[in-house]
């Protein structure tokens, strides 16, 4: 469903309108599907709200970041979605 642009927006609605509790099981989820997710035409979204809104930054570093930094080859060589690429680097730097 996140993988359209409705359904990434849809993600995003939970994500920031949701409480804590429910991002934290929304993070946990999309942790087995995050490659997927974020090489999508419109998953990759629901990455960045989650990194813009979720206020655990160990969670998102946790589920997002460090995921995802395993997989930056594939990330990387996927054109388009440098978007997430450089969003992960700023969120490593600081």
């Amino acid at each position: 469903m996140i993988h359209t642009p409705d359904g990434a927006k849809a993600g995003l609605h939970c994500l920031w309108f949701g409480s804590a509790k429910d991002r934290k099981l929304i993070l946990k989820t999309m942790k087995e599907f995050l490659e997927k997710v974020a090489t999508s035409d419109a998953g990759y979204l629901l990455i960045l709200g989650a990194m813009d809104s979720v206020d655990d930054t160990v969670l998102v570093r946790k589920q997002l970041i460090l995921p995802l930094c395993k997989d930056i080859d594939k990330l990387i060589s996927n054109p388009g979605k440098t978007s997430i690429t450089n969003s992960i680097k700023i969120f490593v730097l600081f």
